[in-house]
């Protein structure tokens, strides 16, 4: 036992000097080996996930003033001694939540000039016009929240050093990512574990009143009651001049925790930091295109503080992009003219502009989302869409083109963007919604089709070509008025090997109702059957040869046309089919082909 204390003060002594050192990478790797080696060593483990918790703290300041030194400062500041420098460090990391004056001048309240305010808290607090810092979102949550679990699993007290000091880091971690249910629960647990000293219960009412909590008045009130009674002791009253300011502008928060209005903006907690928040709420644009643009680029960074935003009333979060993009479609098309130029005209400088031509599909979407009003990027998306609609992906080729008619001003674009949705719709066999949205059109107004023009009721007769007259009358669905039909395919392989996936191919198998008669085609195969007679078919077409034809993110399932008499299929049941046939029904015969491969009008 000697010997195993011996080599664990060992590994401590090497992780604790990288730390000075600034190896951090190093100092958490020999702890982590370190609680590896030794299962079941809870106290072990504790102390080695507290030094990495605040070693997480340590880097962030180092990272965010470099040339300081801080971890070899701190080091000496502890007189070299390795237990009293993470002392010193908790130390700065509970005042960093406090905020009790601890380390400011004559032990009172900071000075609001972030240049005079200890750096070492600054990295916490990062206050409106602050030096450029590293993101929070930086520092690594693991070790805090496996002290969290040890707590919540009976190993460790609620009031244990470790568990304070990785619920103190989580709650700057997650109040950065705009969690803030989740630092609501871990700031009232601290509140609970140091038994509702005033110091906690003041930084607990400050916090949910900086993020508009619909907690803040009752726990404002509850704080203010405390500070009026008689006799309070020295501690309760620099609390209560702490709070002095926020107490006198203090006079209560809404009750009404949805705003009314367009858009989901007002249903938003706000962000104190962003210029363009209240003016883009109210609807005011108007004077504010640069900060909204960056606005807009700021929700697709990689900051989750950025990229999402919560509900006031705590229920859930939301994309900041897609929050902003609703509100901004919310406003009257004049509102947004000037912000349309703003944005082309930073489209234009953009140095993805010159080679959209040779973009891939996850670029031309990415470039509209950065310049969604901005008629250049406007038209990278409908390149996107119609390259989505001709391979199939019918939902995401949908969603372009919703987008493009929501956005798009240019009336061309408008038409070929409805056009294209329609087309998406019909390909995803959704007649009922097919129908509702052309009948919302005038039936003579004109749309581009096939490199022409043509009326409302022509497309809508063309997509709506084949398709089964609705049934006005419900059917009875339920299970006990089915009877079971058997379908005996062709005994051939339906889908080739393949070297990385393994499909019999039943689920590419499509079924397609010929009046009463049933089509069925999947890659490998054809075949006709007649009516309540799925034993043997009347016909079937299989694939003559070629089963080892790869195919690379390709699926197999197709499904003909049935005209009339005829069916329009491909040929060449393979990977890459090489033709496309009409055939008559009954006797199998191709009445033309026409090459896929190397045609300009296979489209």
């Amino acid at each position: 036992q000697a010997f195993v204390g011996e080599d664990e003060g060992k590994a401590f002594r090497e992780a604790d000097k990288a730390f000075v050192e600034g190896d951090f990478e190093r100092g958490e790797s020999l702890l982590n080996e370190l609680i590896a080696n030794h299962p079941g060593e809870f106290d072990l483990a504790t102390r080695a996930l507290r030094r990495i918790c605040l070693s997480e703290y340590l880097e962030l300041i180092d990272n965010d003033w470099p040339s300081q030194g801080y971890p070899n400062q701190m080091f000496n500041k502890a007189g070299k001694d390795y237990e009293k420098m993470w002392g010193l460090i908790s130390e700065y990391l509970r005042e960093g939540f406090l905020e009790t004056g601890k380390f400011g001048e004559n032990g009172e309240k900071y000075s609001e000039d972030p240049r005079k305010r200890p750096f070492l808290l600054e990295s916490l607090w990062r206050k409106v016009g602050d030096f450029p810092l590293t993101p929070k979102e930086n520092m690594s949550d693991e070790a805090a929240e496996r002290i969290i679990t040890l707590q919540r699993s009976g190993y460790l007290e609620p009031d244990d050093p470790a568990v304070i000091d990785a619920s103190i880091l989580l709650v700057f971690i997650r109040k950065s990512q705009r969690r803030h249910y989740e630092t609501a629960q871990l700031v009232d647990a601290l509140v609970a574990a140091n038994n509702r000293q005033i110091d906690w219960l003041t930084s607990r009412a400050v916090l949910h009143a900086r993020i508009k909590s619909p907690r803040a008045n009752f726990l404002l009130r509850e704080l203010f009651s405390f500070f009026d009674k008689p006799g309070i002791d020295p501690v309760v009253a620099r609390a209560a001049k702490r709070t002095a300011a926020l107490r006198m502008a203090w006079t209560g928060f809404s009750r009404n925790l949805m705003a009314e209005g367009p858009g989901w903006l007002g249903q938003m907690v706000p962000d104190n930091e962003n210029r363009a928040w209240d003016r883009v709420a109210a609807g005011l644009v108007n004077g504010s295109e640069k900060d909204i643009d960056l606005w807009v680029q700021s929700c697709l960074g990689k900051e989750q503080s950025k990229v999402y935003v919560m509900r006031r009333d705590e229920t859930g979060s939301a994309k900041a992009w897609c929050v902003l993009d609703d509100q901004l479609k919310s406003l009257r098309p004049e509102t947004l003219r000037e912000f349309r130029k703003f944005q082309e005209s930073r489209c234009r400088i953009d140095a993805r502009r010159k080679t959209m031509d040779d973009a891939t599909q996850g670029e031309k979407l990415a470039f509209f989302r950065r310049f969604p009003w901005a008629i250049t990027s406007q038209r990278a998306l409908m390149n996107y869409a119609q390259v989505e609609l001709e391979a199939g992906r019918g939902q995401a080729a949908r969603r372009a083109f919703r987008d493009l008619w929501e956005h798009a001003e240019d009336p061309d674009l408008l038409k070929r963007a409805r056009v294209g949705f329609w087309l998406s719709i019909a390909q995803g066999k959704d007649y009922e919604t097919l129908e509702k949205l052309i009948a919302e059109i005038n039936p003579d107004e004109r749309f581009p089709w096939m490199d022409q023009a043509a009326s409302a009721t022509e497309i809508r007769q063309r997509l709506m070509k084949g398709v089964p007259a609705q049934n006005s009358k419900e059917e009875d669905h339920a299970l006990a008025g089915m009877g079971i039909q058997l379908l005996n395919l062709p005994a051939r392989p339906l889908w080739p090997p393949m070297k990385y996936r393994s499909s019999p191919g039943f689920s590419f198998v499509n079924l397609q109702s010929v009046g009463a008669n049933l089509l069925v085609s999947t890659r490998n195969l054809l075949a006709w059957y007649e009516a309540n007679n799925g034993a043997n078919p009347v016909w079937a077409d299989t694939a003559r040869g070629g089963h080892g034809d790869h195919s690379i993110s390709r699926m197999g399932e197709f499904r003909p046309i049935v005209d009339g008499n005829r069916i329009y299929t491909r040929w060449s049941y393979r990977a890459d089919p090489l033709k496309l046939v009409a055939m008559d029904l009954e006797t199998r015969e191709i009445i033309w082909s026409q090459n896929l491969a190397n045609s300009s009008r296979a489209k």
